[in-house]
C-alpha cells in the first residue's frame, strides 16, 4: 500500500513539473532577452509586447524620408528541436548596435549577428533544463535602409526593447503543436553564460 502511495505521489510531483511548451518558450525567451541586454547595455532593460507594425514604427521613429533615413541592421537565426522550430530576429539602427559593442570592432552587421547568436544560445541553454535539445543555425545579417520584418504569421511575437543606446525590435516565430508539454528537470544545471566574443 505504501509503495502505491509513493508511486502516486511521485507521479503527481512529475505532473506538477509539466507545462505547455508554448508557455515555457515565451518565459525562457524573455528571460534570455533580458539577460543578454542587461549584459551589454548600461541601462535598465525594458521590454514591451508590440503589434505587427513594430518594425515599421522603428523605421519611422526618426524620419520617413528615404534621403535622410538612418541605416539599419537586422539578423535572424533558426533553432530546431525534436518537436518545434523557431526563428529569432533582431532589428535596430546602426548607431544603436555600435553603441552595444563595448569596444569590440565596430562592424554593426557582424555585431547584430553576434547578438542574435548569443540570444539564441542563451535561449537554447535555458531550454536544456526541460530536456529540450536543439540545433542552431548560423545567423544571417543584412545592413541597409528601410529594413523590417514580415509579420502577421501565426505563432509570431514581437517585442520592443528600449535601451539607453536605442530601441531594438525582437521577433520570435515559433512552430509547435499547442498541446505539447515539457517537464522541468531541476537537477539539470545549464552551463554558465559566458561573454565570449567571436571576433
Amino acid at each position: 500500500m505504501l509503495e502505491i502511495e509513493q508511486t502516486q505521489t511521485l507521479a503527481s510531483q512529475r505532473e506538477s513539473l509539466k507545462r505547455f511548451a508554448t508557455e515555457i518558450i515565451g518565459d525562457e525567451f524573455h528571460s534570455s532577452l533580458v539577460e543578454l541586454f542587461r549584459f551589454y547595455s548600461s541601462s535598465n532593460v525594458i521590454t514591451t509586447a508590440e503589434g505587427c507594425d513594430a518594425s515599421a514604427d522603428l523605421l519611422c521613429r526618426d524620419c520617413c524620408d528615404l534621403n535622410s533615413a538612418r541605416e539599419m541592421v537586422t539578423s535572424s537565426i533558426g533553432i530546431c528541436g525534436s518537436d518545434f522550430r523557431c526563428s529569432i530576429g533582431l532589428l535596430a539602427h546602426v548607431e544603436t548596435v555600435s553603441s552595444l559593442c563595448q569596444g569590440m570592432p565596430e562592424n554593426p552587421t557582424d555585431w547584430i549577428g553576434e547578438l542574435t547568436n548569443q540570444l539564441a544560445g542563451r535561449f537554447k541553454n535555458n531550454l536544456s533544463e526541460y530536456q529540450v535539445h536543439c540545433q542552431m543555425g548560423l545567423p544571417v545579417s543584412v545592413r541597409g535602409l528601410q529594413l523590417g520584418f514580415m509579420t502577421g504569421f501565426q505563432g509570431q511575437t514581437i517585442q520592443m526593447v528600449d535601451l539607453k543606446e536605442g530601441p531594438v525590435v525582437v521577433l520570435l516565430h515559433v512552430n509547435i503543436e499547442p498541446d505539447v508539454q515539457w517537464e522541468y528537470h531541476p537537477e539539470l544545471e545549464s552551463a554558465d553564460e559566458g561573454s565570449l566574443h567571436l571576433f
